[in-house]
């Protein structure tokens, strides 16, 4: 299937974000996240606490060469519409594939300016349950 050169963040109500395709950090790679984790204590008591009762996969997208205002609209939707990890949007990557319950694994939102007057932004998206297609 041929790939579009856009992408889009929807956060179910009203905003729709669409910003130049990501390339993705680790060819295409996710790394599936724990169901549960365990922690030891002083006197060796082992407690397993249960995160999730479904599989969660993360993906670093990078979005290059986004102009002014495709990185504001990213930059609002994070901060405004989302609120960081608060809440879950909807994403369509370039495949025409739509993710549905994602969250924004990142509490920051790194830009970089390039010399070309373009901006770089790496974001962690984490989705439940899905397959990311590449």
């Amino acid at each position: 299937m041929a790939h579009a050169s856009t992408v889009s963040f929807n956060d179910g109500v009203s905003a729709v974000v669409v910003i130049n395709a990501p390339t993705i950090q680790g060819a295409g790679e996710y790394e599936i996240l724990p169901i549960t984790v365990s922690e030891e204590s002083a006197g060796r008591t082992i407690r397993s606490y249960q995160l999730t009762s479904k599989q969660v996969r993360q993906m670093v997208l990078v979005f290059n060469s986004l102009n002014q205002t495709m990185k504001d609209a990213l930059v609002d939707f994070f901060f405004n519409l989302v609120r960081g990890p608060s809440e879950v949007f909807n994403y369509t990557h370039s495949d025409g594939t739509t993710y549905t319950n994602c969250r924004f694994a990142n509490d920051a939102f790194p830009v970089r300016r390039t010399e070309r007057g373009t901006y770089n932004v790496p974001v962690t998206i984490r989705f439940e349950g899905q397959t990311f297609n590449n």
